[in-house]
């Protein structure tokens, strides 16, 4: 049996929120664009997107060389002041809160890095990637809620037309979800953007070593502390490699399920069976033998430590 090497847990995006007094509002504003890295994130190019979405005003703010932090600022939603905070703690470096804390207290003196941990955390990501396996070959799902589920959806975010590269198990916005997608084809995208189209595109991917990136993000607007003692989120989650799979149960019915897992994602395979003895013995039977890289509270062992390091706090797990 082939064995899929599986990185570290990792942060790879978190953002917080800072509380601005009514009277110092014009003051962070005026303090945000003399830090700018470049003028303010063009309005007319994102006004329809997220940046914009619930923020009048928004700002790429250098933290290290080459890293960037995202600040937004002045809610559209009245009566709310504060200023959201978003970076990569992968680019920006080991306790990056603290570097953002100095950025902001040449704003305000006396902010500090236990001050932003205890703002709200509106968005943390807990990624790993695992190297070598195909995305088509892997198989992802979560409890279903009704017979027809309306959690999961497979994408073609990046490449329209093509195989199943991105799988998303609850909606974006919600408190918590699960992404699956093949980082060789984002990283494609970024290096090439629209210079070629996306069969070229697809085909210059597909050179690079396979890596599919496992991403659950969780938006439930904790702070650091209490982020950190928060239940284990990847428990609600299962894995199992499409290839051991198929011999499972004889009959066609059985591999045209396996051949549906692999081009709708398992949620979707499943919430189309009505029967919900059958859909139970079908569900118990694709994850009976989990791969060994799954270990969700491994993972999240790991993930606290990323997150502890982040804030300078105790890793939970040492406590």
């Amino acid at each position: 049996m082939v064995v899929y090497p599986r990185t570290m847990a990792f942060v790879d995006k978190i953002s917080t929120c800072v509380d601005v007094e009514v009277d110092d509002r014009e003051h962070w504003k005026v303090a945000f664009r003399d830090l700018s890295s470049g003028p303010t994130v063009d309005e007319e190019r994102y006004k329809f997107g997220k940046i914009f979405e619930r923020y009048k005003e928004a700002f790429w703010i250098n933290v290290s060389t080459g890293c960037r932090c995202l600040v937004q600022f002045d809610p559209r939603k009245r009566g709310m002041d504060y200023a959201r905070l978003e970076w990569n703690p992968r680019t920006v470096g080991n306790h990056s809160a603290s570097q953002i804390a100095r950025l902001l207290n040449d704003i305000c003196p006396g902010v500090t890095t236990a001050q932003l941990a205890q703002g709200a955390q509106t968005r943390v990501d807990f990624s790993f990637d695992l190297l070598d396996l195909q995305i088509d070959a892997l198989t992802v799902a979560t409890e279903l809620r009704r017979t027809v589920s309306g959690i999961w959806q497979t994408h073609t975010e990046y490449f329209p037309k093509g195989p199943i590269n991105s799988i998303e198990l609850g909606r974006r916005e919600s408190d918590r979800s699960l992404r699956v997608y093949d980082k060789r084809l984002e990283q494609a995208k970024a290096q090439y953007g629209d210079s070629l189209d996306h069969r070229e595109l697809y085909r210059l991917a597909m050179e690079r070593r396979p890596i599919t990136r496992v991403e659950l993000t969780l938006r439930k607007g904790l702070d650091a502390r209490q982020l950190v003692c928060s239940i284990n989120p990847f428990l609600k989650y299962q894995f199992s490699h499409l290839a051991h799979s198929r011999g499972r149960m004889p009959g066609h019915e059985w591999k045209f399920f396996i051949d549906a897992c692999k081009q709708r994602g398992s949620q979707a395979a499943l919430s189309l069976i009505e029967n919900k003895k059958l859909r139970k013995q079908y569900r118990d039977l694709l994850f009976q033998n989990p791969p060994s890289w799954w270990q969700p509270e491994l993972i999240w062992q790991e993930s606290l430590a990323a997150y502890s390091s982040i804030w300078s706090l105790p890793n939970p797990i040492n406590v």
